[in-house]
């Protein structure tokens, strides 16, 4: 499985990141650059353990996790096709989505609105995926009226 981590920049995502894979990745107020990280974790199973044990010829085969740190959505990001193209290439493959959302207050790492608000965060998230759907469909669409036309 692969879970995409989101959220805006300087919200948290890659310290999470760093929390759920073992990681060491930089976290400072000045690392929110574009550059994406991958994890992966082995899930353990107590049940696939016993099984292991009672037949220790079979090979033991671990669920695995990946989890993928991508670039801080901001708000209007969508509008840079540069950037939409950047973070739809990030996402395309995960099964699902993990929204990391601010609720901490520090002096050295502003944040990207101003102000802490964390229903406010989700919202700006939440628009900017459906902004970066509608160009999608816009574009299939104008596709599928051209071969129309033809």
């Amino acid at each position: 499985m692969r879970i995409g981590v989101i959220g805006l920049p300087l919200s948290g995502k890659t310290t999470l990141f760093n929390v759920l894979t073992g990681s060491q990745v930089e976290t400072s107020s000045f690392s929110g650059g574009r550059q994406s990280h991958l994890g992966t974790v082995k899930v353990p199973d107590a049940r696939l353990d016993f099984i292991h044990q009672s037949y220790p010829e079979h090979k033991k085969i671990q669920t695995i996790v990946e989890y993928v740190d991508v670039v801080g959505i901001a708000k209007g990001a969508t509008r840079s096709v540069t950037i939409l193209d950047e973070l739809l290439n990030q996402l395309r493959n995960c099964e699902a989505l993990l929204l990391v959302v601010r609720d901490f207050a520090n002096d050295r790492v502003p944040h990207p609105e101003g102000k802490i608000n964390p229903q406010q965060d989700v919202q700006i998230v939440e628009t900017e995926l459906l902004l970066s759907d509608l160009a999608i469909l816009e574009t299939r669409i104008n596709r599928l009226q051209k071969e129309i036309a033809k």
